[in-house]
């Protein structure tokens, strides 16, 4: 129960890692405020944690709109009583293509809700966060962080600025709270199927023939960036801020004198390679 007596919000909970991550974190005793955009996806994954004895709270919310991200912080600060971890997961794809030919609305909503949506979560939670023992932020940011994403930019330039988004407010916020990043893998999820249902003859063959491959094989299991994200969030990992975290390759769980040395130096952070290296 590294999680007891612990208030959460978990965003992008109706499905995937969003609703194994709240379902892990229902486990390790904390109590749930869940975001999404479908109410019924919500109330399915509340249904099953609430049949277990935790509590669980249903906030139907769109990121990309301030209106509902107010109100979802509103919801969990009153409902639950204060706010100790806040985990945005919740993301989008964005069009496919390349940045001359894609709808660029569209670009810009996936932006909106991938990037501003995560960081006005944290902007909005930011206060009842200090209040906290200690406070955690957990900030899903997947592969698009680290390497290039062509055709899917918006994606991939959004998950990159929340990586740099999360070292720069971890120093913001170092007495207070812990902020870190997850790269969770690549799963079998909703998003991941859309790369072959709407990607076909516009993404990269390579790529695709991954995709095929991961979903063959299953992909990473969710429960296992969701077990990374109730690790961060717990007291386990106090001290241990502004890092990209791989919860597939990275030897966590961090005893304090790993933590110690992984807060000395630039490791899982994003940096520039230079000649020497």
């Amino acid at each position: 129960m590294k999680l007891a007596g612990k208030r959460a919000v978990v965003t992008g909970a109706g499905s995937g890692l969003g609703a194994a991550t709240a379902r892990r974190c229902a486990e390790n005793g904390a109590a749930l405020v869940l975001a999404g955009r479908r109410r019924d996806a919500l109330e399915a994954v509340a249904g099953a944690i609430r049949s277990k004895g935790a509590t669980a709270v249903v906030c139907p919310a769109d990121l990309a709109r301030e209106g509902d991200v107010e109100r979802l912080i509103a919801t969990a600060a009153s409902e639950l009583g204060g706010i100790d971890i806040l985990v945005n997961n919740a993301g989008v794809n964005g069009p496919f293509g390349t940045i001359d030919a894609v709808n660029w609305p569209d670009w810009r909503a996936a932006f909106e809700v991938n990037f501003f949506g995560a960081v006005n979560c944290c902007r909005l939670a930011l206060p009842h966060l200090r209040k906290a023992r200690r406070g955690k932020i957990v900030l899903i940011s997947g592969g698009g962080a680290t390497a290039p994403m062509p055709k899917i930019t918006a994606y991939g330039a959004a998950k990159a600025a929340l990586v740099r988004y999360a070292e720069s407010l971890a120093l913001e916020v170092a007495d207070a709270i812990d902020v870190n990043c997850v790269a969770p893998g690549a799963m079998k999820t909703k998003m991941t199927t859309e790369y072959l249902e709407k990607g076909r003859g516009v993404l990269p063959a390579e790529f695709l023939a991954r995709i095929e491959k991961l979903l063959a094989d299953g992909g990473a299991p969710p429960e296992r960036a969701a077990d990374l994200v109730v690790y961060l969030a717990s007291a386990e990992s106090d001290g241990l801020s502004g890092k990209l975290i791989s919860a597939v390759w990275d030897p966590w769980p961090f005893d304090a004198a790993a933590r110690k040395a992984l807060m000395a130096s630039e490791a899982y952070t994003l940096r520039r390679v230079v000649p020497k290296d």
